[in-house]
C-alpha cells in the first residue's frame, strides 16, 4: 500500500507531469480554444460603439428613436416616437455589451457559464427584435423595392451565422458560440437597417461606417470560427 501511495506522489509531483485544466465550468475538452482571444474583434467591436451615435439618415443616429421610445413609454413626456424605428435601431445597442464583452474575453478568454447564458439572453432579445424589424420590411417591399435588398442581405448574414453556429454545438455553454451569435446578430441587423435607410436618403456618416464596421465584423469572425473550429 505505501509503495503505490508514494508511486502516485511522485507521478503527481513530477516537474513534467501535466496540470489540471480548468475551463471555468465549461469542460477540459474546450480548454484550447478559451485560451483563444478574439483580439480581431476588438478595433470593430470598438468602432461599432461610434455608429450608435452617428447620423444614419439625415441628422438622426440610431440611439435616437431608441431614447425616443424609452422617453414616451418610460417617463410618459409627449414626443413622436415610432415602434418600427425603435425595434430597427434597438439592436445597435448590442454594440455596449459586444464590445465590452470582447475587452474582457481579449483580457481573460474565458466565460464562466452564466455569463455565457447572459450574452445568450441578450442575443435572443436582440434577435426577435431584428426579426420584427426584418418581417414588417418584408411587407413593405411591395410599396418600397428597395426593401428587397436589405431584407435578402440580413438573412443572408443570420443564415450564415445559423450555419457556422452549427459547426460549434459543441460549444455552446462556452464564450465563442454566443460571442459569434451576438456579432452576427449585430451585422444582420446594421446591415438591415443601413439598406432600408438607403432606399429612401443617401449615405451619412454613421451608415458608412456602419458598412465598414460590418465588413471588419465578418472578416474577424471567419478568422476566429477557423480557429476555433481547428482547436476542436
Amino acid at each position: 500500500m505505501s509503495t503505490s501511495s508514494g508511486s502516485s506522489d511522485d507521478v503527481l509531483n513530477a516537474p513534467n507531469a501535466p496540470e489540471p485544466t480548468l475551463a471555468y465550468a465549461q469542460g477540459p475538452e474546450h480548454a484550447a480554444v478559451l485560451v483563444i482571444r478574439p483580439f480581431a474583434l476588438l478595433l470593430p467591436n470598438l468602432l461599432a460603439l461610434a455608429v450608435l451615435f452617428l447620423p444614419i439618415s439625415g441628422e438622426d443616429p440610431p440611439i435616437g428613436p431608441i431614447i425616443e421610445y424609452v422617453r414616451l413609454h418610460v417617463f410618459k413626456e409627449n414626443v413622436h416616437s415610432s415602434i418600427w424605428e425603435a425595434f430597427i435601431t434597438g439592436p445597435f445597442l448590442l454594440a455596449i455589451p459586444l464590445a465590452a464583452w470582447t475587452i474582457r474575453l481579449c483580457i481573460r478568454p474565458a466565460a464562466r457559464r452564466r455569463e455565457v447564458i447572459a450574452a445568450w439572453a441578450i442575443n435572443l432579445t436582440a434577435l426577435a427584435m431584428t426579426l420584427f424589424a426584418a418581417t414588417y420590411a418584408a411587407h413593405l417591399i411591395p410599396t418600397f423595392h428597395g426593401f428587397l435588398a436589405a431584407v435578402s442581405a440580413a438573412a443572408v448574414i443570420l443564415i450564415v451565422g445559423a450555419v457556422a453556429l452549427w459547426f460549434l454545438r459543441s460549444m455552446r455553454f462556452t464564450y465563442p458560440a454566443a460571442l459569434l451569435a451576438m456579432t452576427m446578430v449585430y451585422c444582420a441587423n446594421v446591415t438591415l437597417t443601413i439598406l432600408v435607410v438607403l432606399a429612401h436618403s443617401s449615405w451619412q456618416t454613421g451608415s458608412v461606417l456602419g458598412v465598414i464596421v460590418v465588413a471588419a465584423q465578418l472578416a474577424a469572425m471567419i478568422f476566429l470560427f477557423m480557429r476555433w473550429r481547428e482547436e476542436l
